[in-house]
């Protein structure tokens, strides 16, 4: 989602017409927004990881291939793509290769090499959310709403592959079908961004543990003491 939220705002510095500073400026808007979106979800991953490890540990390496896969558009776009403007804009004989190279980086093409790696990015993010779904429903209310949202995108995504496997789904409405995908994740990421900002009931366990240890280790203490004094 947040390539669709800050796309429009990347795509007003992401322009190779313009000079290099503004490019690189796009380029690190939509790096940030990506990034704290993994970052919110690293931490989804981790209100698990007691009662469910196998689940979080999964649910982290898809995170992982998601985090590369978009971010080597990201490379892509800064590297490759402004070299291939300059290369096709010449009458050399790198030209040719320049421009079939940019139909494979044309992110409006579902099937483009870049398009394919945003789509792996999120059907990964999919596979996260059907893995957390189910933990997450068994915490806060905030956490339960982060996990309808998040079950809902991993289901209705993988009907999506389905979907486009089998050919009844139209390449050009790939993109409208994955972006409408995307309100389930934005109602997921806020309500666990407020989860996220409250104490875990096992981090006031291990807060209470820790006072009643603390208290038996005074009241053991003045105990010895008291009997020591004793004639």
């Amino acid at each position: 989602w947040t390539h669709e939220l800050l796309g429009a705002i990347g795509a007003l510095f992401v322009n190779y017409g313009q000079p290099l500073p503004g490019r690189f400026l796009g380029w690190i808007v939509q790096l940030v927004a990506m990034l704290t979106l993994s970052a919110v979800l690293a931490g989804t991953a981790w209100q698990i990881h007691e009662p469910h490890p196998v689940r979080a540990f999964v649910a982290g390496i898809a995170l992982l291939i998601s985090v590369v896969a978009f971010i080597i558009p990201k490379f892509i776009a800064i590297w490759s793509i402004p070299q291939m403007a300059a290369a096709s804009a010449t009458a050399s004989a790198n030209s040719v290769v320049a421009e079939q190279l940019l139909e494979l980086a044309n992110l409006s093409l579902a099937f483009s090499l870049t398009a394919s790696l945003d789509y792996l990015g999120f059907w990964m993010y999919a596979v996260f959310g059907l893995l957390v779904a189910g933990p997450l429903f068994r915490l806060s209310m905030s956490a339960k709403i982060a996990a309808v949202g998040l079950g809902l995108y991993g289901l209705l995504y993988h009907v999506l592959l389905a979907g486009v496997m089998a050919g009844s789904v139209p390449t050009a409405e790939i993109g409208g079908y994955a972006e409408s995908l995307g309100m389930f994740m934005v109602i997921a990421v806020i309500s666990m961004a407020v989860h996220l900002r409250r104490p875990s009931a096992s981090q006031k366990s291990v807060k209470e543990q820790r006072a009643n240890e603390h208290r038996d280790l005074e009241a053991n203490t003045q105990s010895a003491l008291h009997r020591r004094i004793q004639p």
